[in-house]
């Protein structure tokens, strides 16, 4: 009798073990269809599927120290960090004006998005009077992109060449990403540094940047080296 009852008690529990591991082998033809069912961060939901189409450009980027530099060259060379893919006509329309009436009829490149305090940003490559490779943070407000910060260019122009980089990165050690700016201009046939500036932009709470002082945010120069580019 007794081994009736451990025959029968093993059988029931081998019977739940291989319930518990059948799976549904239908495919998922279309994951996420619903922007409104994507796995967006409950304070990154899009508004519409026209700021869902924007948002699925960029690729995620979970940073702590990001250098973000620019190009003299038209055609990037291969393995540039920030080539990004090209934004579509529709994406487009959520600009503001001034960028906008600039992309329109150029092209525009989503590279990598940010967190923020509030939000993602986003970093985008585009043509302007500062470069083929103006690299601009953006950010959502409904569903209108709207500039931040102008983070990375290089062009030359008539005898000098000017170029800036930044770095997304702690800089006063709450653990909220900042912006450093690095600005040099230098002589286009010797390459001699004739002018060079920094600046220092924290991120409050709302997820903005507010400009400080040189010297009230102490750090080692020497992490941040601006990017050797060749014109």
């Amino acid at each position: 009798m007794k081994q009736i009852i451990i025959f029968f008690a093993a059988f029931f529990l081998l019977t739940g073990a291989i319930y518990a591991q059948v799976v549904d082998e239908k495919p998922v033809e279309k994951p996420f269809e619903d922007y409104n069912e994507r796995p967006y961060p409950i304070t990154n939901i899009p508004v519409s599927p026209e700021v869902a189409g924007f948002m699925a450009y960029f690729h995620d980027s979970d940073v702590g120290n990001l250098r973000v530099f620019s190009s003299f060259k038209d055609t990037l060379d291969y393995g540039y960090y920030f080539k990004g893919r090209e934004i579509g006509p529709a994406e487009k329309e959520l600009f503001t004006k001034e960028f906008h009436d600039l992309i329109k009829s150029g092209e525009a490149y989503a590279t990598y998005n940010i967190k923020g305090n509030a939000g993602d940003h986003y970093i985008i490559r585009m043509p302007t009077n500062k470069g083929a490779n103006t690299l601009w943070l953006f950010n959502i407000e409904g569903e209108v992109v709207k500039p931040v910060q102008l983070l990375a260019y290089a062009f030359c122009q008539g005898d000098y060449c000017y170029q800036q980089d930044s770095w997304i990165t702690d800089l006063d050690g709450d653990a909220d990403l900042d912006i450093l700016v690095k600005f040099r201009r230098t002589r286009a046939d010797t390459k001699e540094i004739v002018e060079k500036t920094q600046k220092v932009y924290l991120q409050n709470e709302d997820g903005d940047f507010r400009h400080v002082e040189n010297g009230l945010i102490s750090f080692d120069p020497s992490k941040f080296e601006m990017e050797d580019l060749k014109y």
